[in-house]
């Protein structure tokens, strides 16, 4: 099987064009390859492959073998597989998911391949029935609601998550929280449980955050992208007090973009 390892900001996946190369079985495939040690290492598999409704197509099988409908880091990899393996020489590449077209925008280096690309993450959304069920959590206020014990906000950008706004993320038990709510009732599809940091600094930089991949079987994800949107979904209104910043969970509907280097690691 030819492959290309690839990742988007530590977001790694195992990269293969179908046409070429098809897989008839990509869940197992997915969990054999993604196992540490004894398999190539990755968050997952990522099919590329021909549309009829854009340039690609891309189908996402998580580390447990369960699919996914988008992810921001794979969608900006792809868009550097294409390029960089002359199959489009377009620099804005449209691609199919499960959770509609993306568009993808290209940069390039001076070697003539792509340095950086940015990716369309499309409108957050905070009413999904199938992905959250209102009626198995409690309203708090605005978008807020308490879940299993822990208030948050439900977030869709393709796939679930919740947010939760926590003071200090290292103090966050990822493991307690994230397999109690990953199956709670509430998420019918499971959920990826986000933790951003509620208070930023206006000396720092940027948010603290930790997440709880739901697919993610044999290691945490090191980046997500998708939840990355969320987070920036949930500050742009924000209250300023003693130095801190302090979120109110109301959420802003504005087209999210992800923007970062890809790294291809090799074949």
């Amino acid at each position: 099987m030819k492959f290309t390892k690839m990742h988007g900001a530590g977001n790694d996946y195992i990269y293969v064009y179908t046409p070429e190369c098809p897989i008839e079985n990509p869940a197992e495939v997915s969990v054999a390859l993604s196992r540490p040690h004894f398999g190539i290492g990755s968050d997952g598999l990522i099919l590329i492959g021909k549309s009829d409704v854009a340039d690609f197509s891309m189908h996402i099988y998580n580390n447990d073998g369960s699919e996914a409908m988008m992810c921001g880091n794979g969608t900006r990899c792809v868009g550097k597989y294409v390029y960089d393996h002359q199959l489009t020489d377009k620099t804005t590449v449209t691609l199919e998911t499960l959770s509609g077209i993306k568009t993808i925008q290209l940069q390039l280096g001076e070697d003539g391949k792509v340095l950086s690309a940015t990716v369309d993450m499309g409108e957050p959304r905070t009413e999904v029935p199938s992905q959250f069920l209102i009626a198995n959590s409690v309203a708090v206020r605005n978008n807020l609601f308490n879940v299993g014990g822990y208030e948050g906000t439900f977030v869709s950008m393709g796939n679930p998550h919740f947010v939760i706004f926590v003071p200090e993320v290292m103090d966050v038990d990822l493991l307690v929280v994230g397999k109690k709510l990953e199956f709670d009732p509430a998420f019918p599809e499971r959920c990826n449980i986000c933790h951003p940091s509620s208070q930023w600094h206006f000396a720092h930089e940027g948010v603290g955050e930790r997440q709880w991949h739901h697919a993610c079987l044999w290691h945490r994800c090191l980046c997500y992208g998708c939840g990355c949107c969320t987070y920036r979904s949930c500050w742009p209104y924000l209250r300023y007090r003693d130095g801190w910043w302090y979120s109110p969970y109301r959420m802003a509907r504005r087209q999210s973009y992800l923007h970062d280097r890809t790294c291809c690691n090799g074949f």
